[in-house]
């Protein structure tokens, strides 16, 4: 990637991989314009619609961030999970980026499945990120992809994976206990479900155990998981009881976009 941007010209970066695309005619205008007029920020991104290829289905406003971020925290949000940044919706300074490529590591070593979230932890540290709250990009969601896939086991890899690399940064850039606990907690649970959607019941209980072992604040419903693994004849209403919970969330966040889109 180095050799690539160092071939690029001009003084911005803007991704667009793959079949996503800009919907926004003006959103370069709008990224640039702002990075232009302020020199304390590295980084820019927005909301995002997203369209799901096997349903040819368009949902408008499907990414879309809190208003309360704060630009000079980036870094933490997104460990948290509060930040969560879609590459199609990002510019960025080239300089910064080079700076990035040629001292960190992590962003080109290939024991790490996700090639952007290293990049936007480690810009978070040098410069101010900002986010745009406009709809400027469409990203299309394949049915096999290197972050999606309808096969459970695959996406329990790529989680382990993200799980690895956070737990990296933690020790790479020391933070009060406090936030650490909470975003190992965050990483563990996110885990831990696809784990149990994987049936991978060694995986759920080691999870489960490094969560007790360092008094994790974790879901309660994870608590039903491991009891799941360990007692069948809890499996089958665990897994309906996991089921309400993923249709809830659908229509929590399908009540939001249509709150949104009427804002």
């Amino acid at each position: 990637m180095l050799n690539l941007v160092n071939a690029s010209r001009g003084d911005y970066i803007a991704y667009c991989e793959g079949d996503d695309f800009w919907h926004d005619t003006t959103k370069l205008q709008k990224q640039v314009e702002y990075l232009a007029n302020n020199q304390i920020y590295g980084m820019v991104h927005s909301h995002s619609r997203a369209y799901y290829v096997g349903k040819n289905k368009l949902v408008k406003n499907a990414h879309v961030l809190p208003r309360n971020l704060k630009d000079n925290d980036a870094y933490n949000e997104l460990l948290i999970g509060k930040r969560n940044i879609w590459t199609l919706t990002v510019c960025l300074r080239r300089d910064i980026l080079i700076d990035v490529l040629r001292e960190c590591p992590e962003c080109s070593e290939s024991k790490w499945p996700m090639a952007d979230t290293q990049l936007w932890l480690e810009i978070s540290r040098r410069a101010r990120v900002k986010c745009i709250h406009e709809d400027l990009a469409t990203r299309n969601f394949l049915i096999e992809s290197a972050s999606q896939s309808a096969d459970p086991k695959k996406v329990l890899k790529f989680k382990l994976a993200g799980k690895n690399l956070i737990e990296h940064y933690l020790q790479k850039y020391k933070m009060p206990n406090d936030i650490e606990n909470m975003i190992a907690a965050r990483v563990i649970s996110a885990v831990m479900e696809a784990a149990f959607q994987a049936e991978d019941e060694e995986c759920v209980d080691l999870l489960y155990a490094e969560a007790m072992a360092r008094h994790l604040k974790v879901p309660w419903v994870f608590h039903l998981y491991t009891s799941g693994n360990r007692r069948s004849i809890y499996k089958f209403s665990v897994r309906k009881l996991h089921t309400l919970i993923q249709v809830k969330r659908k229509i929590i966040g399908r009540l939001y976009r249509l709150f949104l889109a009427n804002y």
